[in-house]
């Protein structure tokens, strides 16, 4: 067995057990992949950086906004996605992620109101997103995919208020031009929709994350 294959085989083993998608992470960095192992990587490392913050409702339930969206990007920079804060695509987007021809957006809000939420929706789909992506598209046709990070420190049922977002997100589609498409599931605390982009008439879409940050604990 050659170097290079003895190399591989360590990765696979390191990608069943200790290290899972270091070898689609891997194959992004160098160039190779494609857009759903990209979002796919993504949202594992998010759910992990999302896992990492409840464990520290205690420390986080009071956080400003931009702490706890900095702390997110940081996590994303240890796992080596060129990730930002605040970086200008049409305005000031919360977190921007690239990886080589590849970006995903999100927007954060706290869990202050239906309508602070629906703000954010507002700005990701007719202020950030492109709704396609041209150095991608003649070589791979894929839907963009962005997201909404929801911190939910005021709201003790995390669950209970993805889906009451999800009734008001659809009411509130209705009437405009990014009206909600047939899909819209809800996943635990994810909560998956799709929309038509206002300026490209392209399906677009968008995972929103319930962050459970509520933190009153009953035993005092």
């Amino acid at each position: 067995m050659s170097f290079q294959e003895t190399d591989l085989a360590s990765l696979e083993i390191l990608d069943k057990t200790s290290m899972p998608g270091i070898i689609k992470r891997i194959k992004l960095h160098q160039g190779g992949g494609n857009y759903e192992d990209f979002i796919s990587l993504l949202n594992d490392d998010l759910r992990e950086a999302i896992d990492e913050l409840a464990a520290a409702a205690h420390q986080k339930s009071a956080s400003s906004e931009d702490d706890l969206t900095i702390s997110i990007v940081q996590w994303l920079k240890a796992r080596s996605w060129t990730a930002s804060h605040e970086t200008c695509t049409n305005g000031h987007v919360d977190i921007t992620v690239i990886m080589q021809k590849y970006k995903w957006l999100g927007e954060a809000k706290k869990d202050n109101s239906y309508a602070h939420i629906w703000k954010g929706f507002q700005q990701l789909m007719t202020r950030y997103s492109p709704g396609f992506n041209f150095s991608a598209r003649a070589r791979e046709t894929y839907t963009e995919t962005h997201g909404i990070l929801i911190y939910c420190q005021r709201s003790r049922n995390s669950g209970d208020f993805l889906r009451k977002w999800k009734e008001k997100l659809i009411s509130e589609c209705e009437g405009h031009s990014f009206h909600s498409c047939d899909s819209h599931s809800i996943d635990g605390l994810e909560l998956q929709t799709t929309h038509r982009h206002p300026n490209s008439d392209e399906i677009v879409k968008i995972i929103h994350f319930a962050v459970p940050l509520y933190f009153q604990p009953q035993d005092r």
